[in-house]
C-alpha cells in the first residue's frame, strides 16, 4: 500500500468515527474555526453536544494532511492518526522511549536475535543492515535514519542495499525527522537541540540552546522537557522565545495530548498546557511513564508493565509481569507490544532483549 493510499484509508477511517461520535451527542469542545478567504478568524466556542467545529478544524487538515497542523486540529480523536501518518517516519512514543523497532506499511524493523544487528522484514523476505543495534529508527521514502548506539553517531541506508552512509559523527541522543530536517539531542554539546538538513547534512543549526532531556518536533514547533524538569514550547526559529507550560515534569509523550509525569501522578494535557487531567495516581508504589498511545499510557511499577486507560478514569487495563528492569522502545501493534528490556544480572553485568508480548486483560 502506498502512502498515498494509506492516507486515503486513515481518512475514511477518520469519517466514520466522525459521524459516530455525532450520533453519541456527548462530547463538549472549545475549538478555533478558520475561515477562508482572506484573514483566518479564531474563535472559541463552548459546544455541548456535536463536535460540529472540532469536525470542521479537523476536516480543514484532512484535506492537506502534512506536516502544517493547527494545535486545535488535535482535539479531535481521529487528527493524531492521520498527523502521524502524513508527517511522522515512526510510531511517535516508540520513537520518543528509544525508537528501537518500526513496524508501518508492510515493513518490520528489529533487532536480530543475537543483538548483534537489525532486520528489515518485508514479507518473506529477511534481510540485515550494520553492525549493532540502532535506535531512533526513521524511514523517509526508502531511506533509514537512525542512531548506531555503539558509536552514539547518525547514519543512513537504503532498505533496498543496506549500504551504510555516517550522516552525522558525534555523541548523540534522541533523533527525529520532521518535513526537510532531522533534529537531535548533541550530549558532546551541553545537550541542545540541533537541525540538519536532510539534503544536506553539513548545514547544522541549533534550535534549543539549553539542555535538553526529551523533545519532539510538529509543525514549525519544539516541545521539549529540559534538565531542570521544565517542559516548554517553541518555534524554530533564531529569535523566537520558548512558553514554559506550567509544572514540573520527569518524562512525557504525546497521543493527541502531552501525556507526562508529575511525581506520583500521570497527567494529560493539551499542547498549551490546558484542559488538564490526571490520568493515574499511585503514592504506594514508584513507577515511571513509559510510553503512550490512543486512549491510553504504559507504566512500569517493578517489572511489571500496566497499560492505563486515559478516558475511563485510570483503569488498568491489561499488565505484563516479569519485564525487564527498565523498558524501552514500546511499540504496540495491532496484537502485541514489543519492547526492550534491561535487566541487571548478579555480576552486575546488564542483559539486553529484545521481547513482544500479549499482555493480559484486567478484570
Amino acid at each position: 500500500m502506498t502512502k498515498e493510499e494509506k492516507l486515503q484509508a486513515t481518512r475514511k477511517q477518520s469519517e466514520k468515527e466522525l459521524i459516530r461520535y455525532e450520533k453519541e451527542n456527548k462530547r463538549k469542545r472549545y475549538i478555533r474555526i478558520s475561515f477562508i478567504g482572506g484573514s483566518i478568524v479564531a474563535i472559541l466556542i463552548g459546544i455541548l453536544g456535536t463536535p460540529v467545529s472540532d469536525k470542521a478544524a479537523f476536516l480543514s487538515y484532512e484535506k492537506e494532511a502534512g506536516i502544517m497542523i493547527d494545535e486545535d486540529v488535535f482535539r479531535n480523536d481521529q487528527a493524531f492518526a492521520l498527523w502521524s501518518e502524513a508527517a511522522l517516519h515512526n510510531d511517535l512514543n516508540c520513537l520518543m522511549s528509544g525508537g528501537n523497532f518500526y513496524e508501518k506499511n508492510g515493513i518490520i524493523i528489529r533487532p536480530n536475535d543475537s543483538f548483534t544487528g537489525m532486520e528489515i522484514i518485508q514479507g518473506e523476505n529477511v534481510t540485515t543492515f550494520s553492525n549493532g543495534i540502532c535506535s531512533y529508527i526513521n524511514i523517509v521514502d526508502d531511506m533509514l535514519y537512525y542512531r548506531k548506539d555503539d558509536e552514539r553517531s547518525i547514519f543512513r541506508c537504503s532498505i533496498h542495499d543496506n549500504s551504510e552512509e555516517l550522516v552525522y559523527a558525534g555523541n548523540v541522543g534522541e533523533i527525529f525527522v520532521y518535513g526537510d530536517y532531522l533534529y537531535f539531542i548533541d550530549l558532546e554539546n551541553e545537550r541542545k537541540v540541533m537541525q540538519v538538513l536532510l539534503e544536506n547534512p553539513e548545514t547544522i543549526n541549533c534550535i534549543i540552546e539549553e539542555p535538553v532531556e526529551q523533545f519532539m518536533i510538529y509543525s514549525n514547533q519544539c516541545l521539549y522537557l529540559t534538565k531542570t524538569n521544565k517542559l516548554y514550547q517553541k518555534e524554530i526559529a533564531v529569535d523566537s522565545i520558548a512558553s514554559n507550560i506550567s509544572g514540573t515534569y520527569t518524562s512525557f509523550f504525546f497521543n493527541g495530548d502531552i501525556i507526562a509525569q508529575s511525581g506520583e501522578r500521570i497527567l494529560s494535557f493539551d499542547i498549551g498546557g490546558g484542559n488538564t487531567k490526571v490520568v493515574y495516581e499511585n503514592k504506594e508504589n514508584k513507577f515511571c511513564l513509559a510510553g503512550a498511545a490512543t486512549g491510553c499510557c504504559y507504566i512500569q511499577e517493578g517489572t511489571t508493565i500496566k497499560k492505563i486507560s486515559i478516558v475511563d478514569n485510570g483503569k488498568i487495563i491489561s499488565c505484563q509481569e516479569n519485564c525487564g528492569d527498565y523498558v524501552t522502545s514500546l511499540l504496540e501493534t495491532a496484537d502485541s507490544l514489543r519492547t526492550i528490556d534491561y535487566t541487571i544480572l548478579e555480576d552486575g553485568t546488564v542483559q539486553k532483549i529484545a521481547t513482544e508480548f500479549h499482555m493480559v486483560m484486567e478484570n
